[in-house]
C-alpha cells in the first residue's frame, strides 16, 4: 500500500502488489478493495468476455507504475511496522520489558517418591 496524499488519487500500476505487471494491484488500490478480488473479477470477465485481457495489455503499456515514496529509516517515529521503538534487535535491551511467561511449556511435574521398601515398615 503506498502512503496517503494530499492531491487527487491516480489510477497506476502497483510495484508492490504485482503478479504479472501489476495492474490489478494499481486498481485494487485505487478502488480500495483487495488485489485477490480484483484479480478474482478479472479472471471471471475473461471467461465470459475476453474484454479484461485488451483492457489489461492497454493499462500494462498505458498506465505509470506508482511513486516510490521516501520510506522512513526503520526505528523512527511514522516506522509502519515495528512504531517508534524500532525492531527489537536494534532496541536498547535495558529499556525492554521482561518477556511474559504466555507461551512457554510448563514445567515438568516431579518424580513421584518411590514407595517404602519392605524393610522399612512396621509390619
Amino acid at each position: 500500500m503506498s502512503q496517503p496524499t494530499t492531491g487527487p488519487r491516480r489510477l497506476r500500476r502497483s510495484r508492490t502488489d504485482r503478479y504479472v505487471g501489476g495492474v490489478c494491484g494499481g486498481v485494487a488500490e485505487y478502488l480500495n478493495m483487495d488485489a485477490n478480488l480484483v484479480r478474482v473479477l478479472t479472471v471471471v470477465l475473461t471467461l465470459f468476455t475476453g474484454i479484461p485481457v485488451v483492457a489489461y495489455l492497454v493499462a500494462l503499456f498505458l498506465l505509470p507504475e506508482e511513486d516510490v515514496a521516501p520510506r522512513t529509516p526503520v526505528g523512527q517515529v511514522g516506522d509502519p511496522v515495528w512504531g517508534a521503538g524500532g525492531p527489537p534487535w536494534a532496541q536498547d535491551p535495558s529499556a525492554q520489558t521482561p518477556p511474559s511467561t504466555w507461551g512457554t511449556p510448563p514445567a515438568a511435574p516431579a518424580a513421584p517418591a518411590d514407595p517404602p521398601r519392605r524393610e522399612d515398615r512396621p509390619f
